[in-house]
Order: structure tokens, then C-alpha cells, then sequence
């Protein structure tokens, strides 16, 4: 582990002091850097550089010590117990308790421990309850890496004992998890056009459940390994009783690809090739998984007639780990897919803040499936 030492002598004396304030409504001494950690760059003051956190894999060791671990769920909870001020919002504001600029450090710290430990939910009931869901863009910045990046991590990981075949099938059942939390949270009840107008309500309405179940559903895949992410996911989905369609956009299929097509395909999953007399408007979800990472350049051909048409549909879409089309590095694009959904695999791209990316993504979430980023 890196030295959170550092955080374990300076909260020897204050963090019982902040605890108590926290659960009084007010913030009134000065203890936010070693109690709330944040990044490491959002700050220029000594206390911001000696308490930044070193990126993900700090914020996961900070996670992963057994003391610090227990205290920053303990304050994050005393956080979500605060009640009434008679303000008519239920609680009072992360202004109120901890002043500025301390509310906006407290956003950034509930949202690199999210990211760092998603399976512990108090960090998101923090942001959801006092930052109405939304997570703090400068982090999620910090935390992107490059294309290039992405692509030797991979390779580190499938080197050090994770196979691809294993992290295609982690990459699905995060898309999978991570929709089903996404429509629960957002009370998702129909595919939104590119308008912004609810469509098909009545029929979702009808239904009564949010996420997977009872959707008409399209799965786009590709020929790298993005496509294999829906095959993959395809399979998963049928295992939960939902009988996607996945329509193939390339002839081509990767080796990872082609084992999770044969897969979906055993377990009854319906594969066509995709032609323009597929009507995909009579889909209630489409999930994009056509292009990764790696594409830059023009679309062309089959790619950009299917984009063109996920892009008419009315459909709730779903891009996997990018919207197909986007570049991954510049978020530059001449044509790609507009997603209300995007799915980011093991870290977010740096691509997704910048260019055309707040115009192409409605909303923005990552999954980890054990990618390990080199120090180098």
C-alpha cells in the first residue's frame, strides 16, 4: 500500500471532532483534506497536495485499510442521517453543512470513493441525496486515461492471469449490473428519442418494471471486441430469461467474439446480419456495441448506415464502453452514436469529457472488471 500513514496520524486527533460536527449539521474546524480525501491536482494549498489521493488505485487501498475503511463509511453515513431543517428540502444543503469551497470537496471525495469501491453504496447515497446524483466531472477527469493507456492495460492484465475471454465476460455482466442500477435510480419507464421525448410510455408504464425485463431489446455488435462485449452480454441476458436480437454489423468477429457468439447462439439467441430493412424503431432498447476504443477515422459503410438508424430510433440506447464513432481520446466525431446510456469498461476515457462528448453521452457511468493500470 501507497502511505496512508498520513491520513491515519492526522485523524488520530480530529477525526472524532469531525464525526461530531458532521452529526451536529455544521462543519466548524478545519479537517476536510485527511477526513474527506480528494485527488490529488483539484487543489494547489500544501494540505490538498499532502492528502491527495494518487489516483484510483490509492483510493482503493484507502478502501482496502481496515480503520479507514470503517471511518469514512461511518462519516459518509452520519452525512445521510441528517434530517429536517424545516427548509422543506428534508435536509439541510452540503452548503449549509460544510461551507464553501468544503461542499465541493466533499463531491469530490464522494466521488472518488464510488468509483474506488461501488459495491459500498453510502458514497452515491451522498451524491444522490445532497448533489442530486451527479458526480464530480474535474475527478472523473483526473481519473481517464488514453486509448493507448486503455490498450496496455489490457495487455498488462491478460498477461498477469486474466484472460480475455474472462474480462469480456466481467465487461458484459457490468453492462448488464450497471443498466439495471442506472433505470432503478433513474425510474426509467421507456426508450427516450433524440428529441429528449419519452417514448413508448404507456406500454412501460403498463409493465411496471424498470431495467432488462420484458424490453424488446436490439444488441448492435461490431467485429472487434466490443462486439464480443454484446454477445457476451446477449448470453447473460438470456440466462435471465430475456430473449434479445443481435444483429451483426461486420462479417468479422474477434476471437473472444466468436466464442461468446457461439455461446448466445447454444443458448437460443437469435443472430442476423444487419441490413437496412431492419426496423429498428420497434425496439424499446438498442445497445451499441459496433466500435471500441480503438476506431478513429470516417465511418463508413454498414457501420454508419446502423448508427444512422440507432440514432432515428426511438429506443433507450446503451453505448458499451463508447459510443460507437467517438474518438476515445479527443471526443471528436463526425458521426456517432447519441446515447442516453454509455457504459465505460474499467476506466473512463479521456475522450468522454471533452469534444463532442457532452452532446453524444445523456448519462455516463464505468464498471471495473479488474483492468490494472501499470504504474508505468
Amino acid at each position: 500500500m501507497g502511505n496512508l500513514d498520513r491520513f491515519l496520524k492526522a485523524q488520530e486527533w480530529d477525526y472524532g471532532t469531525a464525526l461530531s460536527e458532521i452529526r451536529s449539521g455544521r462543519k466548524r474546524s478545519h479537517w476536510i483534506w485527511y477526513i474527506f480525501p480528494q485527488i490529488k491536482g483539484l487543489g494547489f494549498s500544501e494540505m490538498s497536495w499532502e492528502y491527495g489521493l494518487d489516483g484510483l488505485r490509492e483510493a482503493r487501498e484507502y478502501m482496502a485499510h481496515p480503520l479507514l475503511r470503517e471511518r469514512i463509511i461511518e462519516i459518509s453515513n452520519a452525512l445521510l442521517c441528517l434530517g429536517e431543517d424545516g427548509s422543506g428540502t428534508g435536509h439541510p444543503s452540503a452548503l449549509q453543512i460544510m461551507g464553501s469551497p468544503d461542499d465541493m470537496k466533499l463531491k469530490s471525495s464522494m466521488t472518488i470513493f464510488a468509483e474506488a469501491a461501488p459495491d459500498e453504496p453510502v458514497f452515491q447515497a451522498v451524491l444522490d441525496k445532497y448533489y442530486g446524483g451527479e458526480r464530480d466531472v474535474r475527478t472523473l477527469k483526473r481519473i481517464a486515461v488514453s486509448v493507448e493507456e486503455m490498450r496496455k492495460s489490457d495487455a498488462y492484465t491478460i498477461a498477469h492471469g486474466t484472460s480475455g475471454r474472462e474480462l469480456m465476460r466481467r465487461a458484459a455482466e457490468g453492462v448488464y449490473r450497471a443498466y439495471e442500477a442506472w433505470s432503478a435510480r433513474n425510474g426509467v419507464k421507456g426508450g427516450v428519442d433524440r428529441t429528449g421525448e419519452l417514448r413508448h410510455e404507456a406500454s412501460f408504464v403498463q409493465n411496471g418494471r424498470d431495467g432488462w425485463a420484458g424490453r424488446n431489446i436490439a444488441i448492435m455488435a461490431g467485429g472487434g471486441n466490443n462486439g464480443g462485449d454484446g454477445y457476451a452480454l446477449a448470453g447473460i441476458l438470456k440466462e435471465n430469461g430475456i430473449n434479445p436480437v443481435v444483429y451483426r454489423v461486420s462479417d468479422k468477429m474477434s476471437a473472444d467474439g466468436e466464442y461468446y457468439a457461439g455461446v448466445a447462439k447454444d443458448l437460443g439467441v437469435r443472430i442476423e446480419a444487419y441490413s437496412d430493412s431492419v426496423d429498428l424503431d420497434r425496439y424499446d432498447i438498442i445497445v451499441d456495441c459496433i466500435l471500441g476504443t480503438g476506431f478513429s477515422g470516417e465511418l463508413r459503410g454498414m457501420a454508419a448506415e446502423a448508427i444512422r438508424a440507432i440514432n432515428a430510433s426511438g429506443a433507450l440506447v446503451i453505448s458499451v464502453d463508447i459510443n460507437s464513432g467517438m474518438n476515445g481520446d479527443t471526443g471528436e466525431a463526425a458521426l456517432a452514436v447519441k446515447s442516453d446510456l454509455t457504459v465505460s469498461i474499467g476506466y473512463y476515457k479521456k475522450g468522454m469529457f471533452s469534444g463532442e462528448a457532452s452532446r453524444l453521452i445523456g448519462s455516463l457511468v464505468n464498471v471495473d472488471i479488474g483492468i490494472i493500470l501499470p504504474d508505468n
